[in-house]
């Protein structure tokens, strides 16, 4: 009996031992989510401390890249080009400021924009800026330390310069290979800006096994035959008809040639299409463009079409094969093609009478920006004569 006693007592006080553990674990149990607390602190501590470093990191970069005059250079386009503020007079100001800016230290600061034009971030620090510009708790003027932004401020910067800024022709030209394509495009506008001389380099990028280049090519080219700045604001110098001729016959052939390639794609051809527009613009050019541009208003691509229409009109010349085909393209073509068609009707004037009826029927069209062009199209083909 003893020893029997002495087992039940040795099982049960085995059990309330066990039982005693498994309330001190249940206890324990509610101490858990002190673990991700812990976890918290340290995500804090890890991101203050990550902060700290690219605050330094930002400021070392800062630093690093400043170059004399490259602040005030910075300072004055982006209050003139990046961030016009005030009534249009004041921007203009700004504008003007900038461009006396970049004047005065005229081609002394070019090495310095050449650099800009080639910088390029590294992964980390494109990182580390997108950061900067998320976190809200200390500002940090990040275009300063960009590479994209130093190169926007080149753009501009060479573009005032212009002519001057010949020894800038290969950077730039390299942009056009190598950067994304809206930069292409810019670069490319810039060469335009600073004379001829880069017009060879442009028509043999029309072959570019780069489609973008090419792109960016025709862009340029057809920038020949502009005197305004585009949306970039890259200034284009003043140009004489005459130059704007003269500079035609280096360039209409080699887009027309392009227009010939069927490896080219639907947005190469409504921009090269678009570029025969803005430079065909005396006699002889027009005899080469004129055709081409007339293939391409029945272009399968609307896009083509609209923009061969544009030109059409734009260029003004060769009435007798131009007018009846623009007019034909008002009764068949779509709201847009037919809009532009008839404002192009209107830009020949006089010589588009054939067209009236075509335009009369046009005051009647479906979609109302088209009547809209109508009329106003007619008050220039037969303008109201005063009563005698």
């Amino acid at each position: 009996m003893t020893s029997a006693f002495a087992d039940t007592f040795y099982f049960l006080a085995l059990l309330d031992s066990q039982e005693k553990r498994h309330a001190q674990a249940a206890e324990a149990q509610p101490l858990k989510p002190l673990e991700p607390s812990r976890q918290m602190n340290k995500h804090k501590l890890l991101a203050v401390f990550v902060g700290c470093l690219m605050v330094v990191i930002a400021l070392w970069t800062l630093l690093k890249a400043q170059r004399p005059g490259g602040d005030s250079v910075i300072q004055a386009l982006q209050a003139g080009y990046r961030r016009p503020i005030g009534t249009l007079s004041e921007q203009e100001k700004a504008r003007t400021k900038a461009d006396e800016v970049v004047r005065r230290l005229g081609t002394n600061a070019l090495p310095q924009y050449i650099r800009w034009l080639r910088a390029k971030d590294s992964p980390i620090k494109a990182r580390l800026l997108r950061l900067l510009e998320q976190q809200h708790l200390i500002r940090v003027d990040t275009s300063k330390m960009s590479a994209d932004w130093r190169r926007f401020y080149a753009y501009i910067a060479i573009s005032i310069l212009g002519p001057d800024a010949r020894a800038a022709i290969p950077a730039i030209s390299q942009s056009v290979r190598d950067r994304r394509a809206e930069e292409k495009g810019a670069a490319a506008l810039l060469l335009a800006g600073i004379g001829r001389e880069p017009i060879g380099f442009l028509t043999n990028a029309l072959h570019d096994p780069d489609m973008q280049v090419r792109v960016a090519a025709a862009r340029g080219l057809g920038a020949y035959g502009e005197t305004h700045a585009n949306a970039w604001g890259i200034a284009l110098p003043p140009r004489s008809q005459e130059e704007i001729a003269n500079t035609a016959r280096m360039v209409v052939r080699p887009l027309v040639n392009a227009l010939a390639d069927t490896n080219n794609n639907n947005y190469f051809r409504a921009v090269a299409v678009s570029a025969l527009g803005q430079i065909a613009h005396d006699e002889e050019s027009a005899k080469s463009a004129v055709p081409v541009l007339l293939r391409s208003l029945e272009d399968p691509d609307p896009d083509v079409g609209v923009m061969a229409a544009q030109s059409l009109g734009w260029i003004a010349r060769e009435p007798s094969v131009a007018v009846p085909a623009l007019a034909a393209q008002v009764n068949a073509g779509n709201a847009t093609l037919r809009r532009v068609c008839v404002e192009a009707l209107g830009r020949f004037g006089s010589r588009a009478e054939s067209a009236v009826p075509v335009l009369l029927k046009a005051l009647d069209d479906a979609d109302a920006n088209v009547q809209h062009e109508a009329a106003y199209a007619l008050g220039r083909v037969k303008p109201k004569t005063p009563p005698e």
